[in-house]
């Protein structure tokens, strides 16, 4: 499947296919998360399609090329209502993936004056730094995931329509209003995914209050999380901070709210000192991992 369908995305503009295990939702290889910020060379490609067994689905990161609008909705009636809303408030796009209907996923250009920004919500994502899948079987139905409309092997990727972030939050925010998508619950850990989703929470507050400091924002969020979530808050608001290029002096006005969480028996400086350590030598000046080099992947499962 990747052998034989891949190069044929990549010939489309889609830069940076990805093997994903048979059957499976998740990369074959470790480390792709680079490609998220910047583009497969050839030699990567070849290396990857020199591997991949016959059953090898294909993914494909978010990022700077594309992002996906997944809406989860099972309920017939609101995932068409959902549909009516995005055609009044969206481009027309018929880029759109289907796996289990009426779940739906639609993929964008992002328009890098507004990217969108990755969030969650009760039963939708924007995906801007995971991956999503471009062809292989459904996990559950066992059934391939088809493209109804436009297919993206057979139209270059110019022909997807771009979106902002405000476009996106409008839709997402409306939606939620009309009670058609679940809102977020506060889950300041981010739903995990490493410095990426434990940075999510805070990124977004940042952008959807753009008059107000972010470190006070920062502060804001700290101040609903709980003792058991010291790690994820920790390290999710010093990574946001350290992301958006605030030095270690402004960091370090979050210490009393950070020694509340991390709690009498430790020392918040600690902590703070760690994770700022932490954050300085692994998040890159293109907000992904310097250690992620696709040159020392290993694959996952060889099939």
């Amino acid at each position: 499947m990747f052998a034989d369908f891949a190069p044929q995305l990549r010939e489309q503009g889609w830069t940076s296919p990805l093997p994903l295990i048979p059957g499976k939702k998740a990369p074959a290889i470790s480390g792709w998360q680079v490609f998220n910020r910047r583009p497969m060379t050839d030699a990567e490609f070849e290396n990857l399609l020199n591997r991949a067994g016959p059953m090898t689905g294909i993914g494909h990161p978010a990022g700077r090329e594309v992002v996906y609008l997944d809406v989860d909705v099972m309920d017939p009636e609101k995932a068409a209502e959902i549909e009516r809303l995005r055609l009044q408030m969206l481009p027309e796009n018929p880029f759109k993936r289907v796996g289990l209907p009426p779940k739906v996923l639609t993929v964008w250009r992002p328009d890098l004056t507004d990217p969108p920004i990755g969030r969650v919500f009760g039963d939708a994502e924007v995906y801007a730094s995971k991956q999503a899948v471009v062809m292989g079987h459904h996990p559950a139905t066992g059934k391939p995931y088809t493209w109804p409309l436009a297919n993206p092997f057979d139209e270059p990727l110019t022909e997807i329509p771009m979106v902002t972030n405000a476009a996106l939050s409008t839709f997402l925010q409306t939606a939620i209003a009309r009670g058609l998508i679940e809102p977020a619950r506060v889950q300041v850990n981010g739903g995990g995914g490493g410095h990426s989703g434990m940075a999510t929470p805070f990124l977004v507050a940042m952008s959807e209050n753009p008059d107000v400091d972010p470190v006070d924002v920062c502060g804001s969020l700290l101040a609903q999380a709980t003792v058991g979530e010291r790690h994820y808050s920790v390290t999710g608001a010093v990574s946001a901070l350290v992301r958006k290029g605030f030095d270690d002096g402004r960091i370090w006005e979050l210490e009393p709210i950070l020694q509340r969480l991390v709690g009498g028996e430790r020392d918040a400086t600690v902590e703070i000192a760690g994770v700022i350590n932490w954050a300085r030598n692994a998040i890159g000046e293109d907000y992904h991992t310097l250690n992620a080099r696709m040159g020392g992947a290993r694959w996952k499962v060889l099939d």
